[in-house]
């Protein structure tokens, strides 16, 4: 009788304040998580040409090329073909146009092979972070390894902003990517062993919706306030020409460590898992965060390599192609100015952003009214479909 009044509660209903403390803490820690995703997403390009020499190479080219072009702009001027109202901006898009022949031909090739590489560190990172920040979360506890993961990529997000070259900049998003895989799959199953179980599929589905408004949130940073591709001074506070944006963005990214000052004072440990700790105690290190214990039995085995996979697939297509949008716009548009580029590619993935967020809102309420087989069979075949349509085709910014 109690199961049946619970199942015809509302998933909200119920909920005390702590309930909504976890929930809300987990939120921001995932959200948090993708907000510093997105800003990597949107400067990794920008950070490697940096980081490859690209500045000094085009200040070395730019009197030269400049000098050149503004002949040839004064010639065109008075043979009537540019009018002379236009001949600086005509100088500036014709200096851009030979720059980038250049970029292409000298580094361009280098900047995306190491785009891809300091990308598959990241998730390699991620994956490891999941499995060892898993095995701890059993043994430590969710609220001291949560606690640590965000750390980890708030720390590693920061230090990414002080890259002096290529390598330690892998190094950093390496280990960032180590806390991301640790927050998300310490924070999910702290609101999991938190919440009451009529509420648990829809607080799960809220935890991965709105960690599109991290995304959303990084997006619109670099679209309104820093750009990733141009020097900024801060709105005044920095002096000089000020610094890569870029750099400034992933500063941001520490911001999310002031999390951890609430964690460890307001939440407490699930009583699941101190429940499980407690039937473990004779043999903790056999029963907890024990990959024995996971894959002994048939059924937990085939629901582990069931879900990993949708995971992974899911991963793949996200990182192999919807996070690589920047690189297709910025493809498009590449005679346009460094802002411009850089402005386009941040409303492109704030669109994006905002895509996602309704989506995963629809992935929830379908699973929790028809399943959640027929929500990833729905949600896997719209994919396919609209990747396929948009990025087989992308050839104009719009």
């Amino acid at each position: 009788m109690a199961d049946g009044g619970e199942r015809q509660l509302r998933w909200y209903q119920g909920l005390t304040r702590y309930h909504w403390l976890v929930l809300t803490i987990g939120v921001l820690s995932w959200t948090f998580d993708c907000m510093d995703q997105r800003l990597f997403v949107l400067s990794r390009q920008p950070a490697i040409k940096d980081l490859t020499g690209w500045p000094q190479r085009e200040a070395e080219l730019r009197p030269e090329i400049e000098a050149k072009v503004t002949d040839e702009v004064q010639a065109a001027v008075q043979e009537g073909k540019v009018q002379a109202a236009a001949q600086e901006e005509e100088i500036a898009q014709r200096v851009r146009e030979r720059l980038n022949e250049v970029y292409e031909k000298e580094l361009r090739n280098k900047v995306d092979s190491l785009g891809d590489i300091v990308t598959a560190l990241m998730v390699i990172g991620w994956s490891v972070g999941g499995f060892l920040f898993g095995i701890y979360g059993d043994r430590l506890g969710r609220v001291k390894t949560l606690s640590i993961a965000i750390a980890v990529y708030s720390v590693f997000t920061g230090l990414s902003g002080l890259a002096v070259g290529v390598i330690d900049f892998c190094i950093y998003r390496f280990l960032m990517g180590c806390g991301i895989g640790g927050a998300f799959a310490t924070a999910a199953t702290l609101i999991a062993e938190t919440m009451p179980s009529h509420a648990r599929a829809a607080a799960l589905g809220i935890f991965q919706a709105l960690s599109a408004l991290g995304n959303i949130t990084g997006s619109f940073i670099a679209r309104f306030l820093i750009s990733p591709d141009v020097n900024t001074n801060l709105f005044g506070l920095l002096g000089g020409d000020g610094v890569a944006g870029w750099r400034i963005l992933f500063m941001i990214g520490v911001l999310p460590a002031i999390l951890v000052a609430i964690i460890m004072k307001y939440v407490k440990e699930p009583d699941a898992w101190l429940e499980a700790r407690k039937t473990a105690a004779d043999n903790l290190e056999r029963q907890l965060g024990d990959l024995r214990s996971l894959f002994g039995t048939p059924r937990w085995r085939r629901n582990t390599f069931v879900g990993v996979s949708l995971a992974v697939i899911g991963v793949i297509g996200l990182w192999g192609v919807g996070f690589y949008s920047p690189e297709l716009i910025q493809e498009a548009l590449k005679n346009a100015s460094p802002q411009q580029q850089s402005n386009v590619k941040a409303m492109g993935t704030l669109l994006q952003d905002v895509g996602a967020l309704l989506g995963m809102l629809a992935f929830t309420y379908v699973a929790t009214r028809m399943g959640r087989r027929i929500a990833f069979a729905g949600a896997f075949v719209f994919c396919w479909v609209i990747v396929s349509g948009v990025f087989l085709t992308l050839t104009e910014a719009w």
